[in-house]
């Protein structure tokens, strides 16, 4: 039965973000299957807005989280935004969707302000010095240990920036992190007008008409957060900008983004202050279709898995640890997950039991209860090996980000095909490790079929258009990942290097075309089928 609730009926007040409380809480009640609105511009404000506690992964700032729109364990429910533009006028949660199944979110545009990311043109430049003048509501403040933010009610220290070419919004060719050559707090400098400074004696000067984007390193928010939920449909969204990941999804199962964007609003060089999509612990498919993903702060796409440490084992238990701050708190393991413990250095899975029990001592501490009585190994690491996606990437767009296009770590099949990539760093990256990141996820089956790398690795992020770093250690014909293809592909002025691989067991290149040469670096690979113009290098040591 389809019964619909008008969320107009519930605009009653000035604060949208209270009217949208009652129109949810009427949604619940009476099992309503969508909440509508009429196509318009609304302002949600932080004071009135829902509240939970959050602990959300590669965002580092667990706790309790403002959340205009808050969906707690509904099932069959739609948002429907008919068009409308939803502009929240602080940095908070847009949505936050919990414990609920087939959700569809569809039709809206979202735009976060206040976020503390200010841009600023280079306007005069010589030898030795550079001006900038920044747009920002606030005053930045020069100190002694550098320049600092103001946001809310405390300051921010810049760590790095970005520079745009004011043309073509893309990364400025050969730069990356702190486009001068050093932070910009190390240099020299003085307000020389209204959030205008002179920056002296740069190892780089900024090209004039360029654009520095400043950085905090901090991730307070992000766009649409999911967790522990199922069958969930994103259908033509735009989101302008936010302060952290723009779709962030954790430990859930069935997510599909058709025609969604992430990209800045006109005459802004920022979206998204982190990854444009990223999912975590997640099972069955992962669709992202028809999309458009630029101006982010990172990266387009990150899937993966969490990698936690041994700290005690005894027969049948093991109490293990969240290493980076970025996932702790977490609920990673379920009763009947398969988890397999390996070494931090090779990776290579060894030992696989059976979670029967799962026992969370703090957001960094669980002990494990498992069927089997095997005594682990202390110092080893844990992947569970259940909570990994099948991916679909297709006919998307990756441009003009900083960092990577989009990076695969997933057991299960994955393939990226018919995209167009722009990026300043490699544009697709397999990557794990068990020392900073604990993020996990050999890849044992991706293809790459019928894309367009258009200059990709034009900045500084990366080896390669594609790149596939080693592990520390490496164990003689044992495999880290496992079968790659990449076929019928176009590379475009992408400096020759297009590959980069370790630790493969086998690698299918073929039918590829670039206007350069289409050059292989190659280390600890099983077996490699290449076509005849591709050159492959082999590499005597790790990359």
């Amino acid at each position: 039965m389809i019964m619909v609730i008008e969320y107009n009926s519930f605009r009653v007040s000035e604060d949208e973000s209270l009217n949208l409380y009652h129109a949810l809480m009427a949604c619940k009640e009476q099992k309503a299957t969508c909440l509508r609105f009429r196509k318009d511009i609304y302002h949600f404000r932080e004071e009135f807005a829902a509240e939970c506690s959050l602990c959300m992964a590669n965002h580092g700032e667990n706790g309790f989280k403002r959340t205009a729109f808050l969906l707690e364990h509904m099932e069959n429910f739609e948002i429907d935004g008919g068009g409308s533009h939803f502009v929240f006028d602080s940095v908070m949660n847009m949505m936050t969707v919990l414990h609920c199944r087939h959700i569809v979110l569809r039709d809206f545009t979202v735009s976060m302000r206040g976020c503390p990311y200010p841009q600023g043109q280079v306007i005069a430049a010589d030898e030795k010095s550079f001006d900038v003048a920044f747009s920002y509501e606030k005053e930045l403040v020069l100190r002694k240990d550098g320049l600092w933010i103001p946001f809310k009610d405390r300051r921010e220290l810049v760590v790095s920036n970005i520079e745009f070419n004011g043309e073509s919004h893309e990364i400025e060719v050969g730069t990356g992190d702190h486009s001068t050559g050093i932070s910009l707090n190390a240099l020299s400098k003085k307000k020389i007008g209204p959030n205008t400074f002179r920056f002296f004696d740069p190892p780089r000067v900024p090209l004039v008409g360029n654009r520095l984007v400043l950085m905090i390193g901090k991730r307070y928010a992000s766009g649409l957060f999911f967790e522990d939920s199922e069958n969930i449909l994103l259908q033509n969204i735009t989101i302008h900008s936010c302060m952290g990941i723009a779709v962030m999804a954790q430990c859930c199962h069935n997510l599909t983004m058709q025609k969604c964007s992430v990209s800045s609003e006109e005459g802004q060089y920022i979206s998204a202050g982190a990854d444009a999509t990223h999912f975590v612990a997640c099972t069955g498919q992962i669709v992202i279709e028809d999309c458009l993903f630029e101006h982010m702060l990172d990266d387009a796409l990150n899937v993966h898995g969490v990698y936690v440490k041994i700290q005690r084992a005894e027969p049948g238990r093991a109490t293990v640890k969240f290493c980076n701050l970025a996932t702790t708190g977490i609920p990673l393991f379920k009763l009947g997950d398969q988890v397999c413990q390996m070494n931090a250095r090779t990776l290579i899975p060894g030992s696989v039991v059976t979670v029967s029990a799962v026992r969370r001592i703090n957001s960094e501490m669980t002990e494990l209860t498992f069927l089997e009585n095997e005594t682990l190994t202390e110092g080893f690491v844990l992947e569970n090996l259940t909570t990994y996606p099948t991916l679909y990437f297709r006919r998307c767009t990756v441009r003009n980000n900083r960092a990577r296009g989009v990076l695969i770590a997933t057991r299960q099949p994955c393939v990226i095909e018919d995209c167009d990539f722009h990026t300043g760093g490699s544009a697709i990256v397999l990557e794990c490790d068990a020392s900073f990141w604990y993020e996990s996820g050999a890849v044992k089956d991706l293809t790459v079929r019928g894309n367009r790398f258009d200059r990709c690795r034009h900045a500084t992020w990366g080896k390669g258009v594609i790149y596939i770093p080693s592990r520390k250690a490496s164990v003689f014909r044992q495999y880290y990942h496992g079968k790659i293809t990449i076929i019928e592909n176009t590379f475009t002025s992408c400096y020759d290097d297009v590959l980069f691989a370790d630790n493969i067991a086998e690698l299918t290149y073929a039918g590829n075309r670039s206007n350069g040469q289409q050059l292989l670096h190659l280390c600890n690979v099983g077996q490699a089928h290449c076509q005849n113009d591709a050159q492959m290098i082999p590499l005597a040591t790790p990359i």
